[in-house]
């Protein structure tokens, strides 16, 4: 077989462009050869002269011969273009300068054929002066495909990027489907504008659609637009706990009771009507604090309704896949909740009950726990807890007894819900 043109670079450019021609070829990637790549140049200039790929175009390679108004044929000029790079494709080497693959020899290369890379005017944006970015023809031709991996994000653009393949080729294939079956609806649309709640969707879906997900995947979502008079970027990076997280609720078939948390998250007036576009762009401080490594215990228990959310699967896989939490402190809290809560219905100890609730304090938490240990001094044959559960899993560290509280309190609202 004859060498391969493509392999992953780490260039999330590069890279969606290269799993985009890929899918559009349906062929791996490692099998893509020159004649396959002059056989998309005709499909792929018609995709971008349509309407609604027209209007992205300016926001992602302004000034380019797809819209450039001194450009008359430009179904002919842009044809050309792609096959000049494909004719200019190079041997991989084992260096390069090629700020995309590193293997091969390179071309300056403006914002109007890569996204992000200035423009000739700034030629201190360059190295050594240069009158724009160093990318070979393989690389560039790949960016060119690039926009067929994109989601809408409303002014800007969503691009995903993994270094998992797996993962990568879901997305395009997800994508490159839409394409085919709406043509000339433009850039995939799942009408989101909001980065987290949309990296979320994606993280979501592909991790439901794939048989097998590699745990520990990182993912990292490109908020950008390369508009002429401004081009911006922001980053944000999925977690990857939090990812290995989604993939334990997909294993355990846990999504309804997740979902149950995540809608939740979005803080939402009560005399709001949303549309569903609108609810998708609320702000989520679920999602928020997941992204942020902050806690989400309290998401789990619905305070006003007196309700455990989510049930102790769940909390327990979010526990030890986020938090970090070992199992054997999750089982004997687990425990300890339901041992109060039979103390609570049998004894209808309603005092008990309000202490833990009410507890605001370390040592009013403490004192209900004592509450609840002098009574059942008087009648249980074993104590509610040893000092070793105390000292070593209960309140190992003075400062997160609120993090016990509330598993406990997560804990008395799934067992005594009837009693309540």
């Amino acid at each position: 077989m004859k060498d391969s043109i493509f392999f992953i670079t780490g260039n999330p450019f590069v890279d969606s462009g290269i799993y985009a021609i890929s899918y559009w070829l349906d062929k791996d990637i490692e099998e893509i050869q020159k004649e396959d790549l002059e056989s998309t140049v005709d499909e792929l200039t018609n995709l971008y002269l349509t309407q609604q790929w027209q209007k992205s175009m300016h926001s992602i390679f302004p000034n380019s011969l797809l819209i450039n108004t001194a450009v008359k044929d430009k179904r002919k000029e842009y044809s050309n273009f792609l096959i000049s790079l494909i004719k200019g494709i190079e041997p991989i080497n084992s260096v390069g300068g090629c700020i995309g693959c590193g293997r091969r020899n390179t071309l300056e290369m403006t914002k109007t054929q890569v996204p992000l890379t200035g423009t000739r005017k700034l030629i201190n944006f360059f190295s050594y002066g240069k009158g724009g970015a160093d990318y070979c023809p393989a690389c560039v031709l790949a960016i060119q495909f690039s926009p067929l991996l994109y989601c809408n994000g409303g002014k800007r653009f969503f691009l995903v990027h993994s270094p998992s393949r797996r993962f990568m080729e879901q997305l395009a294939n997800d994508c490159i489907q839409h394409i085919r079956k709406n043509w000339a609806a433009g850039i995939l649309d799942e009408g989101y504008r909001n980065p987290v709640n949309s990296i979320f969707f994606i993280a979501e879906k592909i991790i439901r659609e794939l048989d097998e997900v590699e745990e520990k995947t990182p993912v990292r979502l490109y908020y950008f637009t390369n508009y002429n008079q401004g081009p911006e970027l922001d980053i944000y990076d999925f977690p990857i706990k939090v990812f290995s997280f989604l993939v334990k609720i997909k294993n355990n078939h846990l999504w309804e009771r997740w979902h149950e948390i995540t809608q939740r998250g979005f803080i939402i007036k009560k005399e709001e009507v949303l549309e569903e576009s609108e609810h998708k762009n609320k702000f989520n401080f679920v999602y928020n604090n997941l992204m942020n490594n902050k806690n989400i215990l309290k998401s789990f228990i619905d305070v006003k309704n007196k309700k455990a959310l989510g049930g102790w699967k769940l909390l327990a896989l979010y526990l030890q896949e986020v938090r970090g939490m070992e199992d054997k402190r999750i089982q004997i809290i687990k425990e300890l909740s339901h041992k109060i809560a039979l103390h609570i219905e049998t004894q209808n100890d309603k005092n008990a009950f309000k202490k833990f609730v009410n507890a605001k304090t370390y040592s009013s938490f403490r004192a209900a726990l004592f509450h609840v240990i002098h009574k059942m001094s008087k009648y249980a044959e074993m104590p509610l807890l040893t000092l070793d559960e105390y000292v070593n899993y209960i309140v190992p560290d003075t400062k997160i007894w609120k993090e016990t509280k509330d598993l406990i309190i997560f804990g008395l609202y799934e067992k005594l819900h009837d009693w309540i």
